[in-house]
């Protein structure tokens, strides 16, 4: 650090906070053996360990039922190729379901390629 700053130089994550392993998923036309085209969920990046913070929740009735969505920040060492057309995959262990985050926003923090920030939101 510079002296008389508190700032670290780089950014910095705590391993200890990345309690959560998830995909990153896409959306891409994959040719079949057949010939043929199909629109297939494909990974980018698997099991990345990551931090997963939620930020806001709101609901709202529509048309006789309550729709949920939910805003997280979510957290991992940088990996090129991630966008907002992307999807976070996460199994959560302790109510043993698959959770699916839609990426709004990738952060770089500082422009170092150290780490990555999604804004995600996860409709319920």
């Amino acid at each position: 650090m510079m002296a008389g700053t508190d700032r670290p130089l780089s950014p910095v994550l705590d391993p200890g906070v990345l309690w959560h392993v998830g995909t990153i998923v896409a959306t891409q036309l994959v040719d079949l053996p057949n010939g043929g085209q199909e629109v297939q969920d494909v990974p980018i990046v698997t099991d990345e360990p990551m931090a997963i913070d939620p930020l806001t929740a709101i609901e709202r009735a529509e048309s006789g039922a309550i729709l949920s969505e939910a805003t997280h920040r979510v957290r991992f060492y940088w990996v090129a190729g991630i966008r907002p057309a992307q999807r976070v995959v996460m199994q959560d262990p302790y109510e043993d379901r698959q959770r699916t985050f839609q990426i709004v926003s990738v952060l770089n923090p500082g422009e170092r390629a150290l780490l990555l920030d999604l804004l995600v939101v996860e409709k319920v």
